[in-house]
C-alpha cells in the first residue's frame, strides 16, 4: 500500500526540523539585467545553505526552476529544495500554488514523502 503525504504545520525554526527535506522558494529581486535572487526564509541557515548554489548561478530563480541540495550544512532536513517563483514583484499566491505543486511532483517522483514548506518570508503581492 502506497504511503500517503501527510500535512503537519510547525512553528519551529527551518534550520531545526528533522525531515527528508526542506522547501524554500527562491525569488528574483533583481533587475532585467541584472538577476538578484534571494531565499525566501528569515533563518539564516537557510540562507547560508543556499548560498553556494545562488552564487554559482546554478539557483536563479526562475519560475517552477528546481534545485536540491543534499546534506546541506546547518540543517537537519536531508535535503534542501530551492524552488523557483519568478520575479518578487509578481510573485502570488497562484505563483505559491504552482510552486508548492512543482515541490510535492518533484519530490514524490524521488520517492520522498516528508517534507517541510517554509512559508515565504515576504507577503505575496495582489
Amino acid at each position: 500500500m502506497e504511503e500517503l503525504m501527510k500535512t503537519k504545520l510547525s512553528s519551529s525554526a527551518p534550520s531545526q526540523l528533522d525531515t527528508e527535506c526542506l522547501v524554500v522558494v527562491a525569488l528574483d529581486r533583481g533587475n532585467k539585467d541584472k538577476p538578484d535572487v534571494s531565499v525566501e526564509s528569515n533563518n539564516d541557515a537557510v540562507k547560508k545553505a543556499a548560498a553556494e548554489v545562488i552564487a554559482n548561478g546554478e539557483a536563479t530563480g526562475k519560475n517552477c526552476e528546481v534545485t536540491l541540495i543534499h546534506h546541506p550544512t546547518g540543517l537537519k532536513a536531508s535535503r534542501l529544495l530551492l524552488l523557483g517563483g519568478g520575479k518578487a514583484a509578481s510573485f502570488t499566491g497562484f505563483e505559491l500554488r504552482r510552486v508548492a505543486g512543482t515541490a510535492v511532483r518533484t519530490l514524490k517522483s524521488r520517492g520522498l514523502r516528508r517534507f517541510a514548506f517554509v512559508v515565504p518570508a515576504s507577503g505575496l503581492t495582489g
